[in-house]
């Protein structure tokens, strides 16, 4: 699957500029920590060893855990921690050694699991971020059959670990790596 999950039918938030850039940015889904979220589960069997996320994302409240995209039950999910670290973790868990606490900014968020063989990588606004560990489990799939995906909110076990936030253009890549440049605009660029 790759594309953008959602469309006109949504009701997005109008937003303010943001910091990063000197634009809004339009058509973004505002989830208010409670009980939105959005969920899909259209996706056929596939080996899915490699993978990548993309998404823009204006964080509304700090210090808590926040889902940003979850999938496959559980398997794997690129969340916001409550040091506001951003962490992927699918089996085994990395994450990033720098913080996220601007509730003003827009980031553009890329995770990609098994760049190279057994590893992660987490991009904010284009910069590869420094990670608590690049050894990673590449073995587990992004998109299962029979799954779910969910925006903004965890699907398993119970936990509500809801996103506060807007978040715009998500984008899920199995079976491939795809460089940030090619997912989202720079600054001045």
């Amino acid at each position: 699957m790759s594309g953008p999950l959602g469309s006109s039918q949504w009701t997005y938030s109008s937003g303010s500029a943001s910091a990063f850039y000197d634009h809004q940015i339009e058509q973004s889904l505002r989830i208010d920590s409670q009980t939105d979220y959005l969920n899909s589960s259209n996706f056929s069997e596939g080996a899915d060893q490699k993978y990548t996320v993309s998404c823009w994302v204006k964080r509304g409240d700090l210090s808590r855990y926040q889902v940003m995209v979850e999938g496959s039950a559980g398997n794997w999910s690129l969340v916001f921690d409550a040091e506001d670290n951003i962490k992927l973790s699918s089996h085994t868990v990395t994450e990033t050694t720098g913080v996220f606490r601007d509730t003003t900014a827009w980031y553009h968020i890329v995770a990609q699991n098994g760049p190279n063989n057994g590893t992660a990588a987490i991009y904010v606004n284009g910069e590869n971020q420094t990670l608590s560990s690049n050894s990673f489990n590449s073995n587990s799939g992004m998109f299962r059959s029979g799954n779910s995906l969910q925006i903004g909110q965890s699907n398993s076990g119970g936990y509500a670990y809801n996103l506060n936030g807007h978040i715009a253009e998500v984008y899920g890549f199995s079976n491939q790596t795809i460089a940030p440049t090619a997912l989202g605009e720079e600054k001045n660029g």
